[in-house]
């Protein structure tokens, strides 16, 4: 992992929400596959599967002109497709999962920082308030706000590059010891 940017940084405030999974309206059903047993995951996946991308024509020929019902054809389009959707589906999950672990982490760091820094963040990205709305709720003045922002942002992106290094350090030190 590399270091961040105060971009980068304000980045990943943005998608803070989005990261966590809150708006997804099939992440529990995601989460849910990452954490199954082999088995369960195979059928949960079919199911999926055949609920987007299964053809009528997979189970029924009668909709396919004169010439074009080969079934066998069918299936085998439909069972690569499966396989195709499973490698792509676990990519997906995949990247959900890293995304969803560095916005919690991003979300643990915003909770520790001292008063009133904490508070502004987390209204800020995590309630996704509006500068103004965030002014108002903490009885701030806009300087202040804007102030305080500032250097909570900047002790964020201080702790976050620390636990990136750190967390590199033991990545380093665990590659060598085998």
């Amino acid at each position: 992992m590399k270091t961040l940017t105060k971009e980068a940084l304000r980045n990943h405030l943005d998608s803070l929400i989005d990261d966590l999974g809150f708006k997804d309206p099939k992440f529990n059903e995601k989460m849910r596959l990452l954490s199954s047993i082999e088995d369960e995951k195979n059928n949960v996946l079919m199911s999926l599967y055949t609920q987007e991308y299964g053809p009528c024509s997979a189970t029924s020929i009668k909709d396919l002109p004169r010439g074009k019902s080969d079934y066998t054809a069918i299936m085998i389009d439909f069972s690569n497709g499966f396989d195709n959707y499973k490698k792509d589906l676990k990519r997906s999950l995949q990247h959900i999962k890293y995304r969803n672990q560095n916005a919690l982490i991003l979300l643990l760091m915003i909770l520790n920082l001292s008063h009133p820094y904490s508070e502004i963040l987390y209204y800020r990205f995590y309630k996704q308030m509006s500068n103004v709305e965030v002014m108002h709720k903490l009885y701030l003045s806009k300087a202040t706000y804007f102030r305080n922002y500032k250097v909570g942002f900047t002790q964020l992106l201080e702790r976050l590059n620390n636990y990136i290094v750190e967390y590199n350090s033991k990545i380093n030190q665990s590659n060598g010891d085998f």
